[in-house]
């Protein structure tokens, strides 16, 4: 099943990457993908990403999509007031 991205918004904080990605899956169905992606710095001075946690939601109209408990991270507030959920589904 394929999917097209309809909403991306990245951020940071300190070592760390934030991202938020909202999908159209073929079915009609939205997937939205909250990501963490953690930075390591070594003694040696070289630094190395590695995702460190990722969460999935599908819902299938964004009316849904708001009602999910989503995680408690300023990209859901990002998301919640972002343009993605005004005017028309």
């Amino acid at each position: 099943m394929s999917k097209t991205c309809v909403y991306h918004h990245a951020g940071s904080s300190g070592m760390n990457t934030f991202k938020t990605e909202v999908f159209k899956l073929d079915n009609g169905q939205l997937e939205v993908v909250f990501t963490r992606i953690k930075r390591k710095r070594f003694p040696d001075g070289t630094e190395k990403e590695f995702v460190d946690q990722v969460s999935q939601f599908t819902a299938n109209s964004k009316e849904e999509l708001k009602g999910l408990d989503l995680p408690k991270l300023r990209s859901t507030k990002i998301l919640l007031d972002s343009d993605f959920f005004k005017g028309e589904e």
